[in-house]
């Protein structure tokens, strides 16, 4: 109980600095260029998506890593559940924040509208899957050296980039691009739980 009051407050700072970090950036570079590059951004996928996506991903590793893993003494499957954890908190407060800054979303969600409903469970899962992925990958000592944070680092900034490139460019098919790209890491994070089962259990 004492680590789950920890986890929630954990990920409440990690998104704080990941959207105080983002608005910096977008307040800096809406000076430099003269424009509002936060409203362009999410009309199209630009460098700030691509951008928020690496902050994020950096911010939620650090609460992983240098937090939990370091902090709270979490070792093995006690670790990976309490990234998965944190990954399904930070989903759910996502689509607080949004839903806060948006009352349409709310209005949507309590009519319950399917695009609307995709939209934050899809959300839910990928936060999920990239801090699930972290954690396997942490847990199993799955990379060594100097750059190994840069190489656990990869791949959920790959999703998250995906991610945000899907859900912004709509198309006809946007919705199945979207549960693809989210079921390969989970067949590929569920095949390294198991390949690494001995060792983590």
């Amino acid at each position: 109980m004492k680590n789950t009051v920890k986890i929630i407050i954990l990920a409440i700072v990690s998104i704080a600095i990941a959207i105080v970090t983002e608005q910096m950036i977008a307040a800096t570079a809406s000076i430099f260029w003269q424009k509002e590059i936060i409203l362009e951004s999410y009309a199209r996928f630009t460098w700030f998506l691509a951008m928020a996506a690496v902050i994020e991903e950096i911010s939620k590793y650090w609460a992983i890593y240098f937090v939990i893993k370091n902090k709270f003494g979490l070792q093995k499957f006690k670790f990976i559940l309490a990234s998965l954890f944190l990954g399904i908190l930070w989903g759910i407060f996502e689509i607080g924040l949004a839903v806060y800054t948006n009352q349409n979303y709310l209005t949507e969600f309590k009519t319950g509208s399917p695009e609307i409903l995709f939209s934050f469970g899809s959300l839910i899962a990928f936060h999920t899957l990239t801090a699930f992925l972290m954690g396997i990958l942490i847990s199993a000592n799955a990379f060594s050296g100097r750059l190994k944070h840069l190489k656990i680092l990869f791949f959920p900034i790959l999703i998250h980039i995906l991610f945000n490139f899907l859900v912004v460019q709509k198309g006809p098919y946007t919705n199945q691009l979207v549960i693809i790209s989210l079921l390969i890491p989970f067949f590929i994070e569920t095949a390294i739980l198991a390949f690494n089962f001995r060792k983590l259990a």
